[in-house]
């Protein structure tokens, strides 16, 4: 007994072509195409409010080159230090649409980040987050160090 599945994308598009013909010129596929995704062009940030957001671009790079707090935390018993590939996060939310100041930074590798943006697995506990807020102030204290050269 033959199997009368198509074995590629030709075989059903041409399948879908003779039973649109079939059905006298009705819409039919069996094939639907999703539409394709808009990239969104946002507006470069002046310099004033890169500055508010993140402070210098020596202070970004301070921070992306320390590991992830939560990582860091977690690597004695897991081995997940990341090693300085880290992304600036924001622990407090400015308002709608705004970025907090650059005193809230704490550095999450790229998946705790999301996670925390997102509120979600460990990251979604209230007191873990009072816990990554309070780091911000930690991290601000180490910039202060190493801008004053007493790192």
């Amino acid at each position: 007994m033959k199997s009368s599945t198509p074995k590629s994308r030709k075989a059903i598009r041409r399948m879908s072509e003779k039973r649109f013909a079939q059905l006298g010129g009705k819409a039919f596929s069996t094939i639907v195409a999703k539409p394709r995704r808009q990239s969104v062009k946002r507006k470069p940030r002046s310099p004033e409010e890169y500055a508010r957001i993140y402070g210098s671009k020596a202070r970004v790079a301070f921070v992306k080159s320390l590991g992830c707090v939560y990582c860091t935390a977690l690597s004695p018993f897991f081995g997940l230090a990341t090693a300085g590939r880290s992304d600036n996060a924001h622990t407090v939310s400015g308002g709608k649409g705004r970025k907090a100041d650059y005193t809230t930074i704490i550095p999450l590798c790229r998946n705790h980040h999301r996670m925390y943006d997102e509120h979600r697995g460990p990251l979604a506990n209230q007191t873990v987050r009072d816990v990554m807020k309070s780091a911000a102030a930690e991290v601000e204290r180490m910039w202060l160090a190493h801008s004053l050269g007493r790192a």
